[in-house]
């Protein structure tokens, strides 16, 4: 039988094993690695590092299964392990003994990596890298994965170098089309993903016809940093346009014990054009996820989306009591203050890390944050392992700063962990976004960044508050709500319960939101939100001692998450409150 081609191709690993010179003519980028294309600056920064260090990672490369062999290069006949003698790589000067004559054909000879072209399935940016610094091979491992397992490869090397949330889209996508088969939990587990975001994700994709999809793909920013653009939440949004079957992907019906991922009804042109329009009107007026939530809304009710105009969201009236509490009553109703110009158009500059401070605040959150020491040293091997880190935000220092604290020109205000991280590894260089705005506006963009990105927990975000207004680093409760880009309303209601919740209560709220957003307690998680902790306040009756209090509703609190209570929280507190046992609560019921 006449050697085939996949039977060369499935012995490369073990032909060439481990790190191979690869020749960078032989090799070529894949036309569908997910995300948005890259950059001329994200290439040049590479190639600066390149130049710099090296290379620390090596690429990884698949065979080219559309021009497998280079040219001219011809397989042997009859043996996969070798190439016609007459192909243009000269082969290497056979050596005498019987044993060598007997093994390999006179017509033959081995192949070389050289004789093989390849397409790049992890480090494309290092391979362009590597070609605009004029390298003639780059170290890479040569692989030959399924379809499936070339698409987890991809993926988990571009989580690392954190290629945006529309690519981990893409990857879903890709993985359903090479295994129809998988359940939705399967796919989280091949991709480390949580189901919920996978759930997510089918619930939007089908709704997504080519024109959209170049939307998404123009107007997300290419690595979860910049904050101009369409943000992954208010995407999803767009979600609730679609056809609302009961039956979704991975969803099973009664008495059917198959999980396999269903497809959605089809989804007719017209919807799909209705959401693209929703979503080029989004990006058109820069919405916020609560701003394409309301969109959304007057779609569904009938209306066009190319005449929407976003309007305030309203904030409840404060009642008497959360007036009198407050120090500044007749601070003026609460509406978003707009960014300057400056905050759109920052400078991107390499700068020493030592002069470099921390914004008090985001250093407070950072401090009080009870799972920082397990992100910090997660995110510090990620760097160490990718050569590089998440640029920082940064705004320079006024004259008046500088000479209060001659130490340091530049104060950061987002990505900490990149700079903890790179003390701790001693670099002296990182690359930062440096704005030219105040301490104010830099607070604000950076909350509106965590709104669009992965922000951190809010019982973190209260208890800097909190901290703030008892070290008097803040002239109001309102005014601390602003900083931090929340509703005053909400933050006056829930403030009074901090004081209930100790330490142990308040891990157990973060790790409830830490646990929603990566789908650990389900499909799509559970949250112990603000909400439920105003809902705590009538427990402050339960004790006259704090400590005492604080125990029982720390109780609470954990009976509510490891029970998931959306609802019903106020019958638990109010079992509580007239004295009995939270964790008895659902053994009365049964």
């Amino acid at each position: 039988m006449a050697v085939q081609i996949q039977d060369i191709l499935a012995l490369l690993p073990e032909l060439f094993p481990g790190v191979q010179s690869i020749p960078l003519k032989n090799l070529r980028p894949d036309p569908e690695n997910p995300g948005p294309p890259l950059t001329d600056q994200a290439i040049q920064d590479m190639a600066d590092n390149l130049a710099a260090r090296g290379l620390v990672n090596q690429i990884k490369v698949q065979p080219d299964k559309a021009n497998p062999f280079a040219e001219g290069v011809q397989p042997h006949p009859d043996n996969p392990r070798l190439a016609l003698a007459g192909s243009p790589v000269e082969p290497a000067q056979p050596k005498s003994g019987p044993q060598l004559e007997a093994s390999v054909q006179v017509d033959g000879r081995p192949w070389k990596v050289e004789d093989f072209n390849y397409v790049v399935l992890a480090g494309e940016r290092r391979y362009r890298a590597a070609d605009r610094l004029g390298w003639v091979t780059i170290p890479g491992f040569i692989l030959n994965p399924t379809e499936e397992e070339a698409v987890e490869i991809n993926y988990l090397d571009n989580d690392v170098r954190d290629r945006g949330w529309w690519a981990g889209y893409q990857t879903i996508e890709k993985l359903i089309k090479a295994n129809p088969g998988l359940t939705q939990r399967q796919v989280g587990t091949r991709l480390k993903m949580d189901p919920g975001r996978i759930n997510r994700a089918l619930s939007l994709l089908p709704l997504l016809n080519p024109d959209a999809r170049g939307l998404i793909v123009a107007n997300c920013n290419n690595s979860n940093k910049g904050i101009w653009g369409i943000s992954e939440s208010a995407v999803l949004r767009l979600a609730d346009l679609g056809p609302g079957s009961a039956l979704k992907p991975g969803v099973k019906k009664a008495g059917d014990d198959s999980q396999r991922l269903r497809p959605y009804p089809a989804i007719p042109p017209e919807t799909q054009d209705l959401v693209r329009r929703t979503l080029e009107t989004a990006i058109d007026q820069e919405l916020t996820e609560a701003g394409v939530k309301g969109m959304v809304r007057w779609v569904q009710d009938g209306g066009d989306p190319e005449k929407y105009r976003a309007k305030a969201v309203p904030v409840a009236p404060m009642s008497d009591q959360d007036k009198a509490s407050d120090e500044d009553p007749d601070e003026e109703p609460y509406n978003r203050i707009p960014f300057s110009d400056n905050s759109r158009h920052p400078k991107v500059m390499t700068i020493p890390v030592a002069r470099v401070r921390v914004n008090h605040i985001i250093g407070m959150v950072f401090d009080f944050s009870p799972t920082k020491n397990m992100h910090l040293e997660r995110h510090t091997l990620l760097m160490q392992a990718a050569g590089k880190a998440a640029d920082i935000w940064v705004r320079t220092l006024s004259t008046a700063e500088k000479k209060a604290d001659p130490d340091h020109d530049y104060e950061l205000f987002d990505r900490i962990y990149s700079l903890k991280g790179a003390q701790r590894l001693g670099w002296s260089e990182l690359n930062a976004w440096v704005y030219d705005i105040d301490e104010d506006e830099s607070l604000r963009l950076h909350h509106f960044v965590r709104d669009h990105s992965t922000p951190v927990t809010w019982i973190e975000t209260y208890g800097s508050i909190e901290n703030q207004l008892r070290n008097g680093t803040e002239k109001s409760l309102a005014h601390a709500a602003i900083i931090h880009q929340l509703e005053p309303a909400l933050v006056q209601a829930v403030f009074p319960t901090l004081k209930l919740l100790n330490d142990s209560a308040r891990e157990a709220i973060a790790r409830s939101e830490i646990g929603f957003r990566k789908g650990a307690m389900g499909s799509s998680g559970y949250q112990f939100t603000p909400q439920m902790a105003f809902s705590l306040a009538p427990l402050e009756k339960v004790s006259k001692d704090l400590p005492k209090t604080q125990s029982v509703v720390e109780k609470v609190v954990k009976v509510a998450i490891e029970h998931q209570m959306w609802k019903g929280l106020d019958e638990l507190v109010d079992w509580v409150s007239a004295g009995n046992d939270p964790d008895e609560y659902f053994e009365k019921e049964g």
